[in-house]
């Protein structure tokens, strides 16, 4: 009950900032607020709405080093996502040492307020789940789209994930060949898993090696907005929830492919843009009539560019083993989200 209240307190207190933090960004320090209320048809708790804040604070320690303190806060916890050290080394490269996130998909790599769709797509919310995406301790070498510097953006970084004692190696390389809302490239991870390999040996249920590599085309700087994602890589875990019998033994691999269209409509400060999405996920390969797939028609309404409100409905259809027997299961999907940033 104190977390829920602390986390309450959090999310007002956040709401409150966003219509004051201009006042407190100067040349020193840099506060990035963003608040969402919301729902979706995934959700089985018994209020069915979401509660999220996100709050960046950013400080200049010297002239080339930063210090950045991340919280995100829900209905029931607060939790820092980020705290690290950045030092702006050149135009180029930038390092940061520190918790934070990995972004190994495009929905990760982009701000939730600018994605076109109210909910991540299956890929990623799967990669999610796996573990490939964390928030862990680590050393990242990178560089963001900046004008006035060659049009790419990259990373390499390499993680620790203390809860499995792991260390976890990731790659990105992006080509902003349209402006900064543009994609094309690459993002992959290798996850050795020593520690399962020296410790457990035979008796280890995981594979000693895996990857994911996610391959980006998309632009969102365009009047016609477009973009496909196809992601393949090794399961971390059985899909067993998925598939309902194991994979015997032999390294288990997921593919997964995802491609969308919309229009984009401006009106002075407003804009709005609807858009159709299509997505696929073959939870193993070896059993690949075993999918799920979901069709989103969704709505971005943006409201000079400090409100965002997303609209989707659709469908979903999954297909699975129980019991030996092939089985199709429909779904109506929905989702709506309401944010407020600084």
């Amino acid at each position: 009950m104190i977390c829920k209240q602390k986390s309450l307190l959090f999310i007002i207190t956040a709401f409150l900032f966003i219509f004051s933090a201009g006042t407190y960004a100067n040349d020193n320090f840099n506060l990035d607020l963003r608040a969402t209320f919301g729902s979706n048809s995934e959700i089985a708790t018994t209020d069915y709405y979401i509660l999220n804040t996100d709050l960046e604070f950013e400080f200049n320690v010297l002239d080339n080093f930063e210090l950045t303190l991340g919280l995100e806060a829900d209905r029931f916890e607060v939790e820092v996502e980020e705290i690290t050290f950045k030092w702006k080394f050149s135009p180029y490269i930038y390092f940061l040492l520190g918790k934070f996130e990995n972004a190994l998909t495009l929905d990760e790599f982009i701000p939730a307020h600018k994605r076109l769709f109210a909910t991540m797509t299956l890929v990623s919310d799967y990669i999610d789940d796996l573990g490939y995406i964390n928030s862990n301790f680590g050393f990242r070498a990178y560089k963001n789209f900046r004008k006035n510097t060659m049009p790419f953006s990259y990373l390499a970084e390499a993680l620790f994930n203390a809860s499995d004692i792991e260390p976890q190696f990731d790659i990105g390389f992006i080509y902003h060949f349209d402006g900064e809302d543009s994609y094309l490239g690459l993002l992959g991870s290798y996850m050795p898993f020593i520690t399962h390999e020296l410790w457990l040996e035979e008796d280890a249920e995981t594979e000693a090696h895996n990857f994911l590599v996610d391959l980006i085309f998309a632009n969102h700087n365009s009047k016609i907005i477009h973009g496909v994602e196809i992601t393949l890589g090794s399961n971390l875990i059985d899909p067993i929830g998925i598939i309902h019998t194991p994979s015997g033994g032999d390294r288990s691999f997921f593919i997964g492919g995802d491609t969308y269209i919309g229009l984009n409509l401006n009106w002075n400060n407003f804009s709005w843009i609807p858009a159709l999405r299509a997505t696929v996920l073959f939870p193993e390969l070896t059993v690949m009539e075993c999918q799920q797939i979901e069709i989103i028609l969704g709505s971005l309404f943006t409201f000079s560019n400090k409100l965002f409100l997303h609209l989707d409905g659709g469908l979903g259809i999954n297909t699975f083993y129980s019991d030996n027997t092939l089985y199709t299961q429909l779904e109506f999907l929905w989702a709506i989200n309401f944010t407020i940033k600084t």
